[in-house]
């Protein structure tokens, strides 16, 4: 399975002028995760300032981990979204991660998710690591 993403900058609460000094880190991090690997495909996007980054599900699973490793609590609401994915794979790690986390509001949202949650290897994987 492959995922799209779409990044656009905020430009209503911002100007150019506050942007200019990040976009040459910001091209540097694109053409990084493309060299690593982490990301198939980069474009700028042409409707409005931003990207378009698409990725296949094994590296989805694997920036999950990332992502919680690197901002720990901080990273709670993109693995909340995470967990609702359509591929049961991704929502396993984002489940897994979690549950590393050990956070309350960790295990808030993998409680919310369970109630929702219909594939019996993601509930499995969901009460394993609320039970951390």
């Amino acid at each position: 399975m492959q995922f799209f993403a779409l990044l656009a900058r905020n430009t209503e609460k911002f100007s150019d002028a506050d942007f200019a000094p990040l976009l040459p880190g910001e091209a540097e991090q694109r053409r990084t995760l493309y060299a690593e690997g982490a990301v198939r495909q980069v474009w700028n996007r042409g409707d409005i300032p931003g990207s378009g980054l698409s990725s296949s599900a094994s590296l989805t699973v694997g920036l999950i981990y990332a992502l919680a490793n690197g901002w720990g609590d901080q990273a709670i609401d993109e693995l909340t979204v995470a967990l609702a994915n359509p591929d049961v794979q991704t929502r396993m790690a984002a489940a897994n991660a979690l549950g590393h986390l050990g956070t309350p509001s960790a295990k808030l949202a993998l409680e919310a998710r369970l109630a929702y949650e219909t594939d019996p290897t993601v509930r499995t994987t969901i009460e394993k690591q609320m039970g951390k």
